[in-house]
Parts: C-alpha cells; structure tokens; sequence
C-alpha cells in the first residue's frame, strides 16, 4: 500500500477523474444518458472508486479514525470531548467506508421517526414512573389521615 498507493492516488486524481467527468460531460451533452431524477440535478456527483487498492486506503483512513476515537475516550475522563463528535456523521462514515449496503442501513427520515418514537416512550415512562411514586405515597398518607381523622372525631367527641 505503501509503494501503490501515491500511484493510485495519482492516477485517481489526474487520470481517471478527468477522464470519466469527461465522458460522462459528453454521453449528457449526446443524450445517451437518461435525464437526471429531479432531486439530482444541478449537483455536484462525486466518483467512487471501489477497486480493493482504494477499499484497503478506506479501511487505513477507518483505523486511524478508531484509533483517534480511542485516544478522544480515554480523554473523556478530562474534557467534554464527547461534545465534539458527530455520532451521526460518524456512523454514517463508518457505514461508508466499511462498504455497507444501504439496504441495511435506515434513512435519517426512519432513524428521526425511531428517535421521535423513543423520546415519546421516555415521557410516557416518567410520568408513569411518577404516578406511581404519587400513589405510593397515598398509600403511605392513607393510614395517617385515618389516625388524624380518628384523633379530630375523639376530641369532637369530648
């Protein structure tokens, strides 16, 4: 990786980058290419490069970012380091370097639905939580309001 990858990164960069932006430039201006979705167009399309040379510089880039989260916790115990990471965008780029298939992972619309579902859990579980307490301490007040009724009815009676 050492020796191949510069050459990759160069032949990626000056090579094959101009020459697929090219050709894809020319089969749009030919119509040989169906036109863009509409959610599509007029953005900016990224080339990825999935031979195993550019899968293996992918997973050296995951390695040094896991090393970099592990040096981040073991200094959690000092600073806030937590406040500086995208969770997010971090399992986002996990997903994609890693080379996961999207079908397994879920949209930010489903993971906004699920966290949206969750949260009302939360406060439904609180406030049962709290009922609960309340009622215990009825509970316990019960036979106190009893003696204290009983203790106004005898001093009534006298």
């Amino acid at each position: 990786m050492r020796l191949l990858g510069p050459v990759l990164g160069r032949l990626q960069a000056e090579l094959l980058q101009p020459l697929i932006s090219r050709t894809f430039e020319l089969m749009l201006a030919n119509k040989e290419l169906p036109e863009a979705p509409e959610m599509l167009q007029g953005q900016n399309i990224d080339i990825e490069y999935v031979s195993p040379l550019a899968k293996a510089q992918k997973l050296t880039d995951l390695q040094s970012t896991m090393r970099g989260l592990e040096v981040m916790m073991q200094m959690g115990e000092m600073a806030p380091v937590g406040d500086y990471i995208d969770t997010d965008g971090l399992i986002k780029y996990i997903a994609e370097v890693t080379g996961m298939p999207a079908k397994i992972i879920k949209s930010e619309e489903e993971v906004a639905a699920l966290r949206e579902e969750q949260q009302q859990q939360a406060v439904i579980q609180a406030q049962q939580q709290e009922q609960m307490i309340e009622g215990q301490n009825m509970q316990q007040a019960a036979p106190m309001m009893k003696v204290l009724q009983q203790a106004e009815q005898a001093a009534n009676q006298q």
